[in-house]
């Protein structure tokens, strides 16, 4: 969310803000939740059907937001048998409001070649169950849409095209994309208004470009699966850092100098979810865990160790902590007590972890 439309106060972050207004929406019966977390907050939720109604017919007088699904003309009309490269639309498809959701097949999406001078939001939902295996040509979203503020193109696969004209939308602040994609051109530097970067791979790993780190604004990243950076080209001991980054998920981390680097760069990072990858020289003696008790502002942290049970000399947390996830891990007794020595933590996850002991001694009211 832009900071122009939220006033900072009290010296809240614009994160708490926004879920500060969310709440006021529950409290007021306008918006229900669908979904808690696991400490009470809000994961997911939805406006009740009769506001949602009245709120689309409102926002369709006002031109605020102009809603398309697939049984809208033209969409209705198209052939799911079409050929895409044999398919030339007879008219074009433009619309003139600023916020344009559309919700249909992804063909239907490709073949129609939306375009606006106007569009400053365009999100696309795609109404089919299967996640599409074969790629997409977007390009003419860069064409069609050039002062887009706000892409979401997560429903729709990309292939590994990215740097097909995404990258010259200049206006972005947040950016959701999806598909074959394994690696982000450094061009991705060029969206210097991005706060928010969403990813959904495809083929298990995503690697995002040292150029990253020169992105000021960037407040959030998150990558389905596993995110990585590019180790060649991050150079230890250079002063660049993402200050403005809050959320970064799901990054791999390696235990060493890189890992180090990585968690330097993120001095306010306040929800972190990552995977400890298996070492090539693997054995069952004790494995340094990464220095996170520098991250100071670290509300949220999930770790994954992908192998078999890793067994950590000592873990080294924030005492900022309130949510701790752990999965794949072998917890000694000393482990336990770092553990309990969390004066802040309010939400404790365990998943298939081996205990050196049968019991979980409890001291000094832990």
């Amino acid at each position: 969310m832009a900071e122009g439309f939220i006033q900072k106060k009290n010296s809240k972050s614009l994160e708490d803000l926004a879920e500060d207004y969310l709440i006021d929406l529950i409290g007021r019966s306008l918006i229900t939740v669908a979904k808690r977390r696991s400490d009470g907050g809000v994961k997911s939720c939805r406006p009740h059907d009769l506001v949602r109604a009245l709120c689309l017919l409102k926002a369709k007088k006002e031109n605020f937001l102009e809603f398309i699904t697939s049984d809208d003309e033209p969409y209705a009309s198209f052939d799911d048998d079409l050929d895409l490269e044999e398919f030339e639309p007879s008219y074009p498809m433009n619309y003139d409001g600023y916020r344009l959701s559309i919700s249909t097949r992804q063909n239907h999406f490709v073949m129609s070649t939306p375009s606006s001078s106007y569009v400053r939001t365009l999100l696309f939902f795609a109404t089919s169950d299967t996640y599409p295996r074969c790629p997409y040509d977007i390009s003419f979203i860069s064409r069609n849409f050039k002062l887009l503020k706000v892409l979401d193109l997560e429903c729709i696969n990309i292939g590994n095209l990215f740097a097909a004209g995404i990258d010259l939308l200049l206006h972005l602040i947040y950016l959701a994309v999806g598909g074959d994609i394994d690696c982000i051109p450094s061009s991705l530097a060029n969206l210097r208004n991005l706060e928010t970067f969403l990813v959904k791979g495809l083929k298990g790993k995503v690697i995002l470009p040292d150029a990253i780190w020169h992105m000021a604004r960037l407040r959030h990243v998150r990558v389905k699966d596993r995110l990585s950076f590019n180790l060649k080209d991050l150079q230890v001991g250079i002063s660049t850092q993402l200050n403005n980054l809050v959320s970064l998920s799901s990054v791999s981390l390696s235990p060493g100098e890189h890992a180090e680097e990585i968690i330097r760069r993120l001095p306010i990072v306040r929800k972190l979810s990552c995977s400890i990858l298996r070492s090539r020289n693997y054995s069952m003696e004790c494995t340094e865990f990464p220095r996170l008790e520098r991250l100071t502002k670290l509300m949220a942290l999930k770790i994954l160790y992908r192998g078999k049970g890793l067994n950590v000399s000592a873990f080294y947390f924030p005492m900022s902590l309130k949510k701790l996830s752990l999965s794949n891990f072998f917890l000694r007794g000393d482990h336990i007590s770092t553990i309990g020595g969390l004066e802040n933590l309010e939400v404790l996850k365990l998943c298939s972890i081996v205990f050196e002991h049968t019991n979980w001694q409890m001291i000094d009211g832990r």
